[in-house]
């Protein structure tokens, strides 16, 4: 049987993001995120760009990497991740913006 504890999980994922995002001219992993989503952020009224086909596609698999990672044990971001899951059709740059900040925060 193989298995991974939810420490080695969000491990991964979290180097798996940095590797796929380190050759990205737009986005880029926060230094430092001590919370899970900027303390004034509000997604629905985010009023920037909406995201290309590819963001597009690519916000919706960190979303599934951050409700997974929820599943096994982070419920400390339990509500940023449901909030922003609610923008999987229609994505905009802010809310990419603060999945990544998910990825990083304590």
């Amino acid at each position: 049987m193989w298995t991974m504890s939810s420490y080695d999980y969000v491990v991964a994922a979290v180097k798996n993001v940095k590797e796929t995002l380190k050759d990205s001219p737009k986005w880029k992993m926060p230094k430092n995120a001590p919370t899970p989503m900027t303390s004034a952020y509000e997604p629905k009224m985010d009023g920037s760009s909406e995201l290309g086909q590819e963001d597009h596609t690519y916000f919706q698999e960190l979303i599934g990497i951050l409700r997974w990672a929820t599943e096994i044990g982070r419920v400390n971001i339990l509500l940023e991740v449901s909030l922003l899951s609610q923008y999987q059709a229609a994505p905009r740059e802010g809310h990419m913006e603060q999945a990544l900040r998910n990825h990083l925060s304590k």
